[in-house]
């Protein structure tokens, strides 16, 4: 079954250049809308972090007195197909099924600061975040792929302690893409630094990919820990033994990240990213934090919006994470000068 793969890997590898020289020469026409956008994108399948870094993003254009507007396919939601408002900057649709879970979990992060909409059309959903909500920039979730709408800024999100897939595309290996093109990336966020001691391999290969690439190295830092109906600790966390559960694309470094922070994680249970949990799921995640002698349950934000709707008889938090990023200057530098007009202004839809 390998060498079919990995022939399976070439054909589909060889398919997307073919299909990015077809953008390259503009045979296949890229839209420019009328705001500012920024792409936020992997090179690779599976969580790198990137959810956080839209968020911050999108916080840094809101602090500058921008209207920020995240656009995103909404994967996993009821119809993809369907533009869906799941914030307009005031109201905020808290459904899961209808948004997806990760835009809700940005809508829900963001709140006043910005305006989240769903679209599998890219195009679609950026124009009537400018045109309808107001948007004075767009900052596109998972999107380095997405060559339909020009982009003013794309930023690649990289796992330093998986950086490249193997170097082989799906699905012998974990790249979307050949790793050449990685040559379209205006900047690289190296996430996770902090679990690599390899930092220094992975920036000179993606110099030698795009030797304009801007790079970054960001790690990621539990800032609070909430109820999954948003209030806090009665007790700092350290206090709390927790069981662990999740359904996101990397849990290993989310456990990872708790035991880094000295947070006692007394078990653990995954599954696959964005999970639609059921009654049957809850149950045996209870029991084993029972049987692990958990005191509550641990989560993500991102899984958190998927349970509201759940009795769990025991305590049950939602870990709220930040990206700290280490040239933080530079970084809100180069952002905001994509998210401003020529006289460095934010951007006014016409």
């Amino acid at each position: 079954m390998g060498i079919f793969r990995d022939i399976a890997s070439l054909i589909y590898g060889r398919v997307l250049d073919t299909r990015n020289v077809l953008y390259d020469f503009a045979i296949f026409r890229s839209y420019k809308i009328k705001v500012p956008v920024i792409s936020v994108g992997n090179i690779t399948l599976g969580g790198t972090g990137k959810t956080p870094l839209v968020s911050y993003i999108a916080s840094l254009i809101a602090e500058e007195g921008g209207r920020p507007a995240v656009v995103s396919r909404g994967y996993k939601r009821k119809d993809e197909n369907k533009l869906v408002v799941v914030s307009d900057g005031e109201k905020i649709i808290e459904d899961a099924e209808l948004t997806g879970d990760e835009p809700l979990e940005l809508a829900l992060d963001l709140r006043e600061r910005a305006r989240v909409v769903c679209d599998s059309d890219r195009v679609r959903g950026a124009v009537y975040a400018a045109e309808r909500l107001g948007a004075t920039a767009v900052v596109l979730d998972d999107a380095f792929q997405h060559r339909r709408i020009s982009r003013d800024l794309d930023i690649v999100v990289i796992d330093a302690t998986a950086p490249f897939g193997s170097g082989k595309t799906v699905p012998s290996g974990r790249l979307r893409e050949p790793l050449h093109n990685l040559s379209r990336a205006d900047a690289a966020i190296l996430t996770r630094s902090d679990a690599t001691d390899r930092k220094v391999e992975i920036v000179d290969e993606i110099r030698k990919l795009s030797p304009s690439c801007a790079i970054f190295s960001a790690r990621t830092e539990t800032r609070k820990i909430l109820r999954i109906t948003g209030e806090g600790l009665d007790s700092e966390p350290q206090e709390t033994v927790f069981f662990l559960f999740s359904a996101i694309g990397n849990p290993a470094s989310l456990e990872a990240q708790m035991m880094r922070e000295g947070i006692a994680i007394a078990g653990s249970k995954r599954f696959r990213d964005h999970h639609k949990y059921t009654e049957k799921d809850i149950c045996e995640i209870v029991a084993k934090a029972r049987e692990s002698g958990a005191d509550a349950l641990l989560t993500t934000g991102k899984d958190a919006v998927k349970l509201r709707e759940f009795d769990f008889g025991m305590p049950c938090y939602r870990v709220k994470s930040r990206l700290v990023i280490d040239d933080e200057t530079a970084f809100r530098e180069m952002i905001l000068q994509a998210a401003t007009g020529p006289e460095g202004q934010a951007s006014t839809p016409s």
